[in-house]
């Protein structure tokens, strides 16, 4: 009911009261419920400031937040970003939950846990034409021994709490178990094991600030294995 409403609502029932169709009376009761109302929806606005999917103080919530660099992108990845802090707050160490995360700066990146256990320190290529391979025919021109995709010169980077060991990637399979990889996508082989992993590229400038969300969300055990390639040129939505 509106407030207009309401307040006819207040006043006695009989005919005098209620023959007010273009009356002094109904252009004093419509006076007193334009002001409420202009306060209601003010109010309104207030409340959605609270909540950074909503709000129109973005500047303001990210000088809270200490976020300095995003003021070149859109309203849309800013508020995004201030969920993002506002998610980290409440807490949440699975793969799904920190792929959620890093969706908010690029919707192509994938956190996948490395399961079943494969080798990363071989994931950068992945062999595609061997012996056995059912798309090996006469006349395939990709039909060939030791086809490969992926690019050998790349070299992952490695994020993990701790320096007590060097910042790579030791030839262990115990150590394997703890690593998951932050990426474009993976190719797993006929047993799910991954064997090539897809790098995405990013603008440079997110470098510190996805760090940051990785070893602040990740467990403290686990090692991300980082298939990002940042590039210096600005992307804006």
């Amino acid at each position: 009911m509106s407030l207009f409403k309401t307040i006819i609502q207040l006043f006695p029932r009989a005919k005098a009261f209620r023959a007010f169709v273009d009356t002094s009376f109904r252009r004093f009761a419509k006076a007193l419920a334009v002001v409420p109302d202009d306060e209601r929806k003010q109010l309104d606005l207030i409340y959605a400031d609270i909540f950074p999917e909503t709000t129109r103080e973005v500047a303001r919530w990210e000088k809270q937040f200490g976020i300095v660099f995003t003021s070149g992108y859109s309203p849309t990845i800013r508020r995004g970003l201030l969920d993002l802090f506002w998610k980290i707050k409440r807490g949440g160490q699975s793969s799904e939950y920190l792929q959620e995360l890093l969706r908010k700066i690029n919707s192509g990146i994938f956190v996948v846990e490395n399961v079943p256990v494969g080798n990363p320190r071989k994931s950068n290529i992945a062999y595609t034409a061997v012996n056995n391979n059912k798309t090996m025919v006469n006349g395939n021109r990709n039909a060939v021994n030791g086809r490969y995709i992926g690019d050998s010169s790349f070299v992952p980077t490695v994020l993990r709490n701790g320096t007590e060991q060097p910042y790579s990637i030791p030839l262990d399979t115990a150590y394997w178990e703890a690593c998951f990889y932050v990426c474009g996508g993976v190719y797993r082989n006929k047993y799910q094991q991954i064997v090539y992993v897809q790098t995405i590229d990013i603008p440079a400038q997110w470098r510190n600030f996805i760090e940051y969300i990785i070893l602040k969300t990740k467990p403290v055990h686990m090692t991300a294995v980082m298939f990002i390639k940042y590039i210096q040129e600005e992307s804006h939505d």
